[in-house]
């Protein structure tokens, strides 16, 4: 009988345990060095925004921030940031890569904050069935979180959702409901995702009015724009939004590890598709992220556009113009990580 009770006992245990297992994991990376504008207070958003809707719609979930190369005399992110309490289903965990493992990767350019490295760093130390990697100045609608809540994510599929751009600061005081309002009603740019190709799409409105064999005309050329065309791949700020399972993340083997300045993101939406076969996804239209405004840190900028295009159009093509044996994320390396 006793151990009967013993035994049922260790499976509840095991049961709970299971339960509270990620389902998803968010990857972001940061240091506190007031990039653009209002860093601190961007990411105090994003954080009570994720805080608030996971625990609202019971999401086993985690949060793992990536502290690359912090600034010499500032305070670490962990004890800037104002952690949300009572959480049952969100764990929070900072993983700082400290400026002797910054300054040992080759970084022609400079570069104090590593982001795609610093993913990889978070990607591959993560719990979650499925990752999520964004930026710690992202807030998502409610709605987003009503889909993860029904946990209809799938392996061999990446997906994506548009980015609004907010034109104004988000007022203090506000209750997260009122946020996600003040977003809906103050945005204007609007990013697409890898299946607006904006003017194919543009040109199809334009012959709406003509006959049936104009609109096939225009369907096909939509259709070979998606299937072979690089702007395909080069739109919607992916590394705002790219979520797909674990496994897959490890099947491209994360984002490529090189001294590039932009678009790395952009490469890995390529390569998934083209090479590792799996299916881009759209998410619904009613599902949003809001980028945050802030101005244009000096390490911002992109470089290299032309070579990315043409190095996309290989990658449809199937070629491997990357060597890449494993996946990286600073596998060797044993990071200081505090969890709340």
């Amino acid at each position: 009988m006793f151990q009967k009770k013993l035994k049922k006992l260790k499976g509840d245990v095991i049961g709970k345990m299971v339960s509270t297992k990620p389902y998803i994991s968010f990857v972001v990376v940061g240091r506190n060095d007031d990039y653009g504008h209002n860093f601190l207070g961007r990411f105090q958003n994003f954080l009570d925004n994720l805080a608030y809707f996971l625990e609202k719609y019971s999401i086993p979930s985690e949060l793992i921030i990536v502290e690359w190369n912090p600034p010499e005399g500032k305070k670490r992110l962990n004890s800037t940031i104002k952690i949300p309490s009572k959480r049952k289903y969100l764990k929070i965990r900072f993983i700082e890569v400290q400026k002797r493992i910054h300054d040992k990767i080759k970084n022609p350019l400079n570069l104090p904050l590593l982001e795609y490295i610093g993913k990889n760093v978070g990607i591959r130390r993560s719990n979650g069935k499925f990752i999520l990697c964004t930026n710690p100045d992202i807030l998502f609608n409610e709605e987003f979180y009503k889909y993860i809540q029904k946990r209809n994510l799938k392996n061999g599929e990446l997906y994506r959702t548009k980015r609004h751009d907010l034109t104004k600061d988000i007022p203090q005081n506000l209750s997260e409901e009122e946020k996600i309002k003040f977003c809906e009603n103050n945005y204007s740019l609007v990013l697409g995702t890898p299946y607006n190709h904006y003017r194919v799409r543009k040109f199809l409105d334009l012959i709406k009015f003509l006959d049936k064999e104009i609109k096939n005309l225009g369907k096909f050329l939509l259709n070979f724009t998606e299937k072979y065309c690089y702007i395909k791949y080069m739109g919607g700020a992916p590394g705002d939004f790219t979520l797909m399972s674990k496994k897959d993340w490890f099947k491209c083997n994360g984002y490529i590890e090189l001294p590039l300045k932009g678009y790395i993101d952009n490469y890995l939406i390529a390569i998934a598709s083209s090479i590792k076969k799996i299916k881009l996804i759209n998410l619904p239209k009613n599902i949003k992220a809001y980028h945050q405004f802030h101005g244009i840190s000096s390490i911002n900028g992109l470089t290299h556009l032309e070579d990315c295009k043409k190095n996309i159009r290989k990658i449809i093509k199937g070629e491997k113009i990357f060597k890449i044996k494993e996946f990286g994320g600073l596998k060797k390396e044993k990071l200081k990580e505090k969890v709340f």
